[in-house]
């Protein structure tokens, strides 16, 4: 049986058998030594996206009192769920990262992690406490030749990728693009 640590876009943990091309974790460790989750499914704003296999290390999943192992479809989903790059296994795409949040300007130069963390996972943070509602987003339209449309696929949810869409079992995560508006 699937472990409950697929992780959808919108920060929702999911059991599913899928395999993923990226782990990560939130801080800590916030399963039981059953292996099920905790009420509260982070223990710190440090949200990250690691690389599936990073210089050989391999360990069994949800050890007690060890960091909570989570796993993303794909970088745009880890991403979308206010995880953020890796500082030790993807140090160039975390400079990438922060590098963006200063030209758009929500973190100025010299600020520290703490600072990038809370803007990584801050805010989906009160989303999935309660403390406030998820916010309906109209999608921006992008040039054809650069849209990926999923093919229709009743009961499952799909998600963008180079080459075709590939089907999940993560239902409540959504198509990977949005029927046309308007």
């Amino acid at each position: 049986m699937p472990l409950q640590n697929r992780v959808d876009p919108s920060g929702e943990l999911h059991a599913a058998p899928d395999r993923s091309l990226f782990m990560g974790n939130r801080g800590g460790c916030f399963h039981r030594e059953d292996q099920t989750l905790k009420d509260r499914h982070w223990t710190s704003k440090r949200w990250i996206i690691c690389v599936s296999s990073f210089k050989g290390r391999k360990r069994p999943l949800m050890q007690p009192g060890l960091y909570t192992e989570l796993f993303f479809l794909d970088e745009a989903t880890a991403l979308a769920a206010g995880h953020r790059p890796c500082f030790e296994c993807r140090r160039a795409e975390v400079s990438a990262f922060r590098g963006g949040l200063i030209t758009i300007g929500p973190l100025q130069a010299g600020e520290t992690i703490d600072r990038l963390d809370t803007l990584a996972a801050g805010e989906i943070q009160t989303v999935l406490s309660g403390a406030r509602p998820r916010k309906a987003v109209r999608p921006l339209p992008c040039p054809a030749a650069q849209c990926m449309r999923p093919a229709a696929r009743p009961a499952s949810s799909t998600t963008a990728q180079r080459g075709p869409c590939r089907s999940t079992n993560m239902a409540r995560a959504g198509p990977c693009m949005p029927p046309a508006i308007g």
